[in-house]
């Protein structure tokens, strides 16, 4: 199983293995053991033999890996060595804006994050101007709002 090969699901998903009451047990997991124990675990039973539906277990296991809810990460050949190269490069470039963009701007480096919070401070101290020019214009004979959501129908 390729995700088995990439990370350690039995200590993941907490299984044990089925072969782990023999004496025989040599530690090494297969696909079938891993599905066997995951079938065990969440009670995956064939309906007429009421034997551990393995299929079913893999299956299962497939979807908690296209749901995302088991995370494979895979980075490029020599990344720690060469970790600078890989941020800075122009796909690597792209592909941030693009999530960024879909995400709402959530995921920005320190500098976008610096230039964020200075525009917000700008945009602030712009709107407190501007309340203070308000506030100064408004009569303070009439109610601006009223909690009764009638009470503008009673005025006529």
């Amino acid at each position: 199983m390729f995700l088995a090969q990439r990370i350690n699901l039995p200590k993941l998903l907490k299984l044990k293995h089925p072969e782990a009451d023999e004496e025989g047990h040599s530690g090494q997991w297969s696909a079938f053991d891993i599905c066997d124990a995951w079938a065990e675990k969440r009670g995956f039973q064939t309906a007429k033999a009421a034997r551990n539906d393995v299929y079913r277990a893999a299956n299962n296991i497939l979807r908690l890996a296209c749901d995302g809810r088991i995370c494979l990460c895979m980075r490029p050949p020599e990344y720690s060595k060469r970790k600078a190269m890989w941020e800075t490069a122009e796909e690597t470039l792209q592909l941030r804006d693009k999530i960024g963009k879909v995400l709402g701007n959530r995921l920005m480096t320190g500098r976008q994050a610096r230039l964020a919070a200075e525009e917000e401070a700008q945009d602030e101290e712009a709107d407190d101007e501007t309340e203070d020019e308000c506030e100064d214009e408004e009569d303070d004979d009439e109610p601006i709002g009223s909690s009764n959501p009638f009470a503008l129908l009673a005025e006529d």
